[in-house]
């Protein structure tokens, strides 16, 4: 006796049934993967955000102790000014001293001429014509300038009177700046970089060698970062100017000075661990859907 199939109606609604609840899992699963995703995308978001403010901060307080070192100079100089020449390099090594990260400290008059420094052999030396004394003079203030391998912080220096005498410059060379980027690292394929707001990069890990001196100029995060008043800025994936990956990346000002940090991470890297998930994710549902298909 041959069995009885089932009704064809029942078949029917059995294929309805599992077709149902295959496009309710796949929905659920769609949302979830979206959800998932929007999670990472802001978390990792926050992690380059803090980062990159961090290792602003810390460079911010290297610059600002270099500053209050310039403001010392400035008020000891009518004193010290008058030291012989050797007396006079021993003490301006002091001042060095309280601020490692300060490469070298230079004292010129109003006229240019480099009357005292922690290097001898520039003493004496004739800067009036050099572009960044000019700049000096224009600014006639405490600032910060740049040059392809230093960061200068300067002050310009009065008399009683208010007069202009001259301007006190301290160099810090850009791999004191290394110490810092490194010092703030979440991830272990996060890169970083600061550079001036003229797009010129003065340090970057991990890739010094290749990026150190390169511009910026012309890029989606610079033209971001100004565009924002210099405010802190996120910038969607993009390819990078200089790297041409394609990476996401974090831009926060160094406060008081021209300088910015960029932190940043390539997109692949960035959505490793959300493909991962993805990935099994469709893998279960495509077990799932195997199973209810074929019973």
């Amino acid at each position: 006796m041959k069995p009885i199939s089932p009704p064809p109606t029942f078949l029917t609604r059995l294929w309805v049934v599992t077709a149902t609840a295959l496009l309710l899992v796949g929905a659920w699963l769609t949302w979830d993967v979206y959800v998932d995703y929007q999670v990472v995308w802001e978390r990792e978001h926050r992690v380059l955000e803090i980062d990159a403010r961090n290792r602003a901060t810390q460079i911010a307080g290297t610059v600002r102790s270099i500053d209050v070192m310039l403001e010392n100079v400035e008020l000891d100089w009518p004193t010290v000014s008058r030291l012989p020449q050797r007396a006079l390099i021993e003490r301006l090594k002091q001042y060095t001293r309280q601020v490692p990260e300060t490469r070298s400290l230079t004292v010129m008059d109003a006229k240019g001429r480099v009357v005292g420094s922690t290097e001898a052999s520039v003493i004496g030396f004739d800067a009036s014509e050099r572009p960044y004394f000019v700049r000096l003079l224009a600014a006639h203030r405490a600032g910060h300038g740049n040059a392809s391998v230093v960061l200068s912080p300067y002050k310009s220096a009065d008399d009683a009177s208010g007069r202009f005498v001259g301007v006190m410059m301290a160099a810090i060379a850009p791999k004191q700046f290394g110490e810092a980027l490194r010092s703030v690292k979440a991830m272990a394929d996060e890169e970083a970089l600061v550079a001036h707001e003229n797009g010129e990069i003065i340090y970057a890990i991990p890739l010094s060698d290749h990026l150190n001196g390169k511009s910026l100029a012309g890029s989606l995060s610079l033209r971001e970062f100004m565009a924002s008043g210099r405010q802190g800025t996120r910038v969607e994936a993009h390819l990078g100017a200089i790297t041409g990956r394609e990476v996401v990346s974090v831009v926060h000002s160094v406060k008081g000075t021209p300088l910015f940090v960029e932190s940043f991470r390539t997109t692949e890297s960035l959505l490793s661990s959300w493909r991962t998930s993805l990935i099994r994710r469709l893998l279960g549902f495509s077990a799932l859907a195997a199973i209810l298909l074929l019973m």
